[in-house]
Order: C-alpha cells, then sequence, then structure tokens
C-alpha cells in the first residue's frame, strides 16, 4: 500500500496526538527518534518545537494583558460608581438645603401677611366710628376671618387680595 505525502502528513499527526494522549509527556530525544523514523530532519523537529513553544509564550502573554485589562475595567468601573454614588449624595444634599431655603423664604412671607391682617383690628377702631363705614368694617372683618381661616399659601393669597380690596375702598372714603 502507497500513501500519499499529504495523506501521510495527517497519518502522522494523529498518531502522534493518540500517542501523546497515551502517555502525554515525551522528551526531545524521543521526538528526535519519531521524527527519523519519519524521515523528518531534526532540525525541523527543534524548529517546531521552538514555534509551539513560541505560541505558548505568547498565549500566556495574551492572557496576562486581558486579566490585566479586566482588572483595569474594574478599577474604572468602581471609580465610575463611587463618582456616580458622590453626585448623587452632592445633589440630594443640594435639593434638601433648597428645599429649606424655599421654606425658610415663605415663612418670611407667611410673617409680613400676617401682621398685615393683625393691622385689621386697628382699622375697623378707627372706622367703627361712621355709620357709612360699617359695611366696611363687616368686610374687613370677613376678610380677617377668611385669612385665619386660610390653609394653603393659595387661600392665604386670596384673603389678603381681599383684604387689599377692602383697604382700597377705605382709603377711598
Amino acid at each position: 500500500m502507497t500513501v500519499s505525502d499529504p495523506l501521510a502528513a495527517e497519518v502522522l499527526e494523529r498518531a502522534a496526538r493518540l500517542q501523546m494522549q497515551q502517555s502525554q509527556n515525551y522528551t526531545v530525544t524521543e521526538l528526535m527518534l519519531a521524527g527519523s523514523e519519519a524521515d523528518i530532519s531534526p532540525e525541523y523537529i527543534q524548529q517546531a518545537l521552538q514555534q509551539i513553544q513560541n505560541e505558548q509564550q505568547q498565549q500566556h502573554i495574551r492572557q496576562l494583558r486581558s486579566q490585566q485589562i479586566r482588572k483595569q475595567a474594574l478599577t474604572f468601573g468602581c471609580g465610575a460608581i463611587v463618582a456616580v454614588l458622590i453626585w448623587i449624595g452632592w445633589a440630594y444634599n443640594s435639593l434638601n438645603h433648597a428645599a429649606a431655603n424655599v421654606d425658610a423664604k415663605w415663612m418670611q412671607v407667611e410673617n409680613q401677611l400676617q401682621r398685615r391682617a393683625e393691622l385689621i383690628p386697628k382699622l375697623m377702631e378707627l372706622t367703627q366710628t361712621s355709620v357709612e363705614q360699617q359695611t366696611l368694617v363687616a368686610a374687613l372683618t370677613q376678610a380677617q376671618k377668611n385669612y385665619q381661616n386660610a390653609t394653603t399659601p393659595t387661600e392665604k393669597m386670596q384673603a389678603i387680595a381681599q383684604i387689599d380690596r377692602s383697604i382700597d375702598q377705605l382709603q377711598k372714603q
């Protein structure tokens, strides 16, 4: 039986794999001996051995680089998460501070509105002397009650508008 060169190479390769699976370790001398039996020059066997070792070394270097890149990506990801958490904390504190400022400013507005509403009894004393101004006194009294009964800022603003109209009527007389 005659075997062609490509088939012989494949047969030798498969036979070498089967042999390798059986024993798993070969010495360089055993490889040289097997190569001489297959008419393979010892220089080619040395060259093939060197190429395989170089490929394994390059594969190992690629794996190390891949691990290093994964570590860098993990470090970057952790840094980004920490930065986002810091930003969220800052934004939360800023919003709380802004809400506290709004509440403080509204308290100042309510204080001024309360002072204006408290002036109504004095105005009523002045207007009660005149019979014509009795309706005005009733309107001012009702406006004051509306302000005191108001619970929302909108209701308070409407009550203050009613007070302003009553005061304007008082000034016109």
